[in-house]
């Protein structure tokens, strides 16, 4: 048995020129399209063709199919007589689905054909859900049909694709395939030749995906190729920060740590995940700070080789015995306040009722959050510095760059970090507030490019999301003291050169 299998598009219905049913719902129709026939408005689809099946009787005769009509007259003498249309019909109500299409294509055809109608529940643009879908939809033709006459002229760019790579990569081979397009100015029919196609179809998709960093798709579209599907498995590993490999100390792991994150941002922006930017750029930020407070701690020797902090316990002995990483981090502000910070650094500290504050910024608690690593680093610095001699200073900021660097760019990211008032005690800087309000905080609102924008308008030198990149990157490479590279360009690089 054959069957023929039609993605449909709200170009694959149409009226004549000469009909003038269209002036009494002139908002439905577009009648400049094209210069022999009248099509559908795509603002208003779904409706109008819901109208049109209600009242079929009224338009039948005319109606115009002017891709599916010459698609099944170029196929008409290998005796096809079952049809499979692929409309849409979305979850979220969208204009410009087709399922009361289908409803009406099937009315035409049901005099010479028999035909049965797939949906397409999904956007109909999410390229690896549609393989999915036309996979598992050629896998079943498979076991019922030796020959498939598809045509892909209707519908998304997308389903198109898909289609086509599920009709190279999923049908069987002992499944005889032919795939025509129709051009919708002139309705002539062309075949695609598959067999040439095959390679060149993949390498474009595949480098389409690479250049977004679609690791997900890729894995998809190569899934035959073990070589790749690895390749694409730690790049998505990766990209989900499910595994950040030990270092030697904190230092060396926080450095693989902050360039997988710093590359997992360029990644987000690249695909529009603003939401994940703004956490991106907040935990890079949180995880400078930790970095930077283990090298300063360290440089007072008061962090060992075995990454423990030095503390005073309650028999008011000094001793090493509190891990940076498990225990400082995550309890230090609170737990260990008094008897590692304030102990250690009792000078850039003053107590107001009860309460610890930062004597440099008026009204900043040291129960300041994040924040609390910008303060205690700028206190600390500029407190050893006061104590120098004006040749010194010079040499001391040069030996201390990489701090002066991060806190100058995060400072002017912050806004300043805007001072709380006495009685609120916290004010959230703009960073925080927009990676607060969203799901990677603690809200629900969307964020937008133009919030990435106006969070970065304040930085010195930078107009444009690349500028905010590249400025990054030399602040990261100054921390780190290395060069900084976006992993994911290895990925990229490594499978261009298996599909080359």
């Amino acid at each position: 048995m054959k069957c023929a299998l039609i993605t449909l598009g709200t170009s694959d219905i149409a009226f004549g020129k000469e009909w003038q049913g269209w002036k009494t719902r002139e908002e439905w129709y577009d009648t400049n399209r094209n210069t022999h026939m009248i099509y559908i408005n795509k603002k208003t689809f779904r409706g109008a063709t819901e109208h049109i099946l209600k009242n079929f009787d009224e338009y039948s005769q005319h109606i115009k199919l002017p891709l599916v009509t010459p698609f099944l007259e170029k196929i008409k003498k290998h005796n096809v007589r079952i049809v499979y249309l692929v409309c849409t019909n979305q979850k979220e109500r969208n204009e410009k689905d087709t399922l009361y299409l289908g409803e009406i294509i099937t009315k035409i055809l049901s005099r010479d054909y028999e035909v049965k109608l797939k949906y397409i529940s999904f956007d109909p643009t999410d390229f690896p859900r549609l393989v999915a879908f036309f996979s598992d939809l050629m896998n079943e033709l498979a076991k019922s049909y030796e020959a498939v006459f598809t045509e892909v002229s209707g519908g998304t760019p997308q389903m198109h694709s898909a289609l086509e790579t599920a009709t190279l990569f999923a049908l069987p081979s002992n499944v005889s395939v032919r795939v025509y397009e129709v051009k919708e100015y002139n309705q002539e029919v062309s075949e695609k030749n598959f067999v040439e196609l095959r390679r060149h179809i993949l390498r474009h998709k595949v480098r389409e995906f690479l250049k977004m960093y679609d690791f997900m798709a890729v894995k998809n579209l190569m899934s035959e190729d073990e070589q790749v599907k690895e390749l694409c498995e730690r790049a998505i590993s990766a990209y989900n920060l499910s595994s950040i490999p030990e270092g030697r100390n904190y230092r060396e792991k926080a450095s693989i740590g902050i360039e997988l994150i710093y590359s997992n941002l360029i990644v987000c922006l690249k695909q529009g995940r603003y939401a994940e930017v703004a956490g991106r750029i907040w935990r890079i930020e949180e995880a400078v700070w930790h970095l930077l407070l283990y090298d300063f701690l360290k440089s007072k020797g008061l962090v060992n080789e075995r990454d423990k902090v030095k503390r005073i316990n309650s028999k008011g002995e000094e001793v090493f015995n509190k891990s940076f990483e498990k225990d400082l981090l995550p309890h230090g502000r609170k737990k260990f306040f008094e008897s590692i910070y304030l102990h250690h650094f009792a000078e850039i500290f003053q107590k107001k009722n009860e309460e610890y504050y930062f004597s440099k910024f008026e009204n900043v608690s040291v129960n300041s959050g994040k924040n609390f690593y910008y303060f205690f680093l700028s206190s600390v610095l500029e407190n050893e510095m006061n104590k120098l001699s004006e040749k010194e200073r010079a040499n001391f900021k040069e030996k201390t760059r990489r701090y002066f660097s991060a806190i100058e760019f995060f400072k002017q990211l912050n806004a300043g970090y805007p001072k709380p008032d006495e009685n609120t005690k916290q004010k959230e800087n703009p960073l925080t507030k927009l990676r607060n309000k969203s799901i990677m905080g603690h809200g629900l609102e969307g964020v937008s490019l133009r919030d990435i924008k106006e969070l970065i308008r304040n930085i010195e030198g930078v107009s444009t999301i690349d500028d905010f990149l590249r400025k990054l990157k030399s602040v990261l490479e100054d921390v780190l003291g290395k060069k900084v590279e976006n992993i994911f360009d290895n990925f990229q690089l490594s499978i261009e050169k298996i599909i080359h």
